[in-house]
């Protein structure tokens, strides 16, 4: 619940506190805003620190467990069957939990 939180605010206040930093597979990335979000998932307009490239970066809630992790992972496999010129490609996913550390690909 508390990340749910921290997200809503930081999509309420990202205009007015300086833009978070993720470190994410040895590489650092600025969150230049929240684009959207849903029930369960924040999407980010995030940039590589180093190359200046931008990337969408979608984080997934799942608050029940390993069951919603499964869920997720499945959900991340099916984004990256799609190859069209208008859906975005997944380039990473990882995910990262309380006490169950990361899990990439």
């Amino acid at each position: 619940m508390f990340g749910a939180l921290r997200d809503t605010l930081y999509g309420i206040t990202s205009c007015c506190f300086p833009n978070p930093t993720l470190h994410i597979n040895r590489r650092t990335f600025k969150v230049v805003k929240l684009l959207g979000e849903g029930g369960f998932s924040f999407v980010y307009l995030v940039q590589d620190v180093s190359t200046g490239r931008q990337f969408a970066l979608k984080k997934i809630r799942c608050p029940f467990g390993s069951e919603a992790v499964a869920d997720a992972m499945r959900e991340v496999e099916m984004y990256r069957m799609f190859q069209h010129e208008n859906i975005i490609k997944v380039v990473v996913s990882i995910a990262v939990g309380w006490g169950w550390g990361s899990i990439g690909r």
